[in-house]
């Protein structure tokens, strides 16, 4: 498993970030409104939709292919 790369989704307030790995694994790491971090392991199959779309938008731009080849090979 190896780190491909990570997008920040978060606002002024709250991080989100997803860490992409080779074998489709994804770390969501998250701040909670009582100030609490949250790390869920999830699979890049496991990202609905509507999220998979402002994953895209806020990737940079040398990773928008990697990130689409990893939502159409699951």
């Amino acid at each position: 498993m190896t780190e491909i790369f990570t997008i920040s989704i978060g606002n002024n307030k709250l991080d989100n970030e997803y860490t992409f790995y080779s074998d489709g694994t994804v770390m969501h790491e998250y701040d909670l409104e009582n100030g609490a971090r949250h790390v869920d392991e999830i699979h890049v199959r496991d990202i609905d939709t509507p999220e998979r779309l402002e994953l895209r938008k806020a990737c940079e731009r040398e990773y928008k292919q990697k990130i689409q080849d990893l939502f159409n090979l699951y």
